[in-house]
């Protein structure tokens, strides 16, 4: 019966980021390792809501003359991959140089991450190659695990409302991916690089595992090289293995989980402009990168990444009090101003995050006016640098005041 099997269970999902480390170049599977000392962020264990990625690769049908009705061939495609993340906002205290464990994403969604003595910002950059590409995996259950790579941040999303924990969302395309299930060895000496399992389907090019107790080098993890019906080539020689001993998908797990404060969805407030501490009921911004894969020909994925413009946008939700009604008439005036959302607390040793725009101007929609209750004013709004040259449109601040 199911319960005396292992089963993926989602409450039991450990997420890894790893930024690609300095010698890699778009789209490099980088395994998640607490050694990586040569990647410009170390991988970390992120506590996450919601992951999801979705592979697909085309099947084309065979579309030449045939003797009957039916196709009786599909052609193998394009891969594609797509992936999100969602997680709360958590800050680890500033003053212990510590990154947040979704700072790696909030890093390839914006281009620049500065560390100071209390503080980290995040700020937006031109450069195409100021945004990191990404390796992220998840393990469940030493049953399951699957890893996309070469991973972009083609949008991050910021969302705060009443009643509701403040929370980031990520998402984008990614070059490849991995998904590694269980077998065991099948060879009655195993040794070197190459070993014979005893069903090689349940692992891809670039599955991270442990076979019996060896979880190779510093433990990391194998890497599985390539693999030729149930013969495995792996990328380091195997140690004290046996026939018959268990294969599973694996993490370091020297990464460890950031401590860090949740920040309260009851503390906080916007200012725009000289209008200080706006009552509101919820507020969005979306910073969407609008990403480009580029494909050579003779390839099966994407093997190059360019950014496009870049849009920032969002929206607030305000009560249509007589005071607040005053705001529809910004959007059509189309009156500009410099925008403060903070998010977290004010007193001594709460830890915050702080989003500075340097102009923003509102958009329209309808007022939403039900029968039985007050009326809604939804501004959209759209952030815009303040010159031609400027990076001002959008900067993120973590700090411990």
């Amino acid at each position: 019966m199911g319960i005396n099997q292992d089963h993926a269970i989602g409450f039991n999902k450990e997420v890894v980021i790893q930024p690609e480390l300095a010698a890699d170049t778009y789209p490099a599977f980088t395994i998640p390792d607490a050694g990586n000392t040569g990647a410009a962020e170390v991988p970390t264990r992120l506590a996450a809501l919601e992951t999801n990625f979705n592979p697909a690769q085309a099947r084309e049908k065979r579309n030449d003359a045939g003797a009957t009705r039916d196709y009786h061939e599909l052609i193998s495609g394009m891969k594609t991959v797509d992936w999100s993340i969602k997680c709360y906002i958590t800050v680890p205290a500033q003053g212990s140089a510590t990154l947040p464990d979704w700072g790696p994403l909030m890093h390839a969604a914006m281009g620049t991450q500065t560390i100071g003595g209390t503080s980290y910002t995040y700020a937006l950059s031109h450069a195409q190659s100021a945004c990191p590409a990404l390796t992220i995996s998840e393990l469940m259950n030493d049953v399951y695990s699957m890893a996309v790579y070469g991973a972009v941040v083609d949008e991050m999303k910021i969302s705060w409302a009443q009643g509701e924990i403040p929370a980031l969302e990520f998402s984008g395309p990614a070059s490849n991916w991995a998904t590694t299930g269980t077998t065991t060895v099948n060879d009655g000496s195993p040794s070197g690089t190459s070993i014979t399992v005893a069903d090689g389907t349940q692992l891809s090019a670039n599955s991270v595992i442990k076979i019996g107790s060896d979880d190779s080098t510093s433990d990391r993890g194998h890497k599985v090289a390539s693999i030729s019906g149930n013969v495995v080539t792996l990328t380091e020689s195997v140690t004290g293995v046996s026939n018959s001993d268990v294969i599973i998908p694996f993490q370091d797990a020297g990464i460890t989980t950031t401590t860090a404060s949740l920040l309260s969805g009851i503390q906080g407030q916007l200012d725009i402009g000289s209008d200080t501490d706006v009552p509101i009921l919820s507020f969005e911004a979306t910073v969407k990168q609008n990403v480009d894969l580029r494909t050579e020909a003779g390839k099966d994925a994407a093997q190059e990444v360019i950014l496009g413009r870049r849009d920032i946008t969002g929206t607030i939700s305000i009560l249509a009090a007589k005071d607040q009604i005053l705001k529809l008439r910004d959007r059509e005036q189309f009156t500009t101003a410099a925008w403060t959302v903070r998010i977290g607390g004010s007193t001594s040793g709460d830890e915050k995050m702080t989003l500075t725009f340097g102009k923003v101007e509102f958009g329209f929609e309808a007022v939403s006016v039900p029968l039985d209750g007050p009326a809604v004013i939804n501004l959209p709004f759209t952030a815009i640098a303040t010159t031609a040259t400027a990076t001002d449109a959008l900067s993120i601040v973590l700090a411990t005041v």
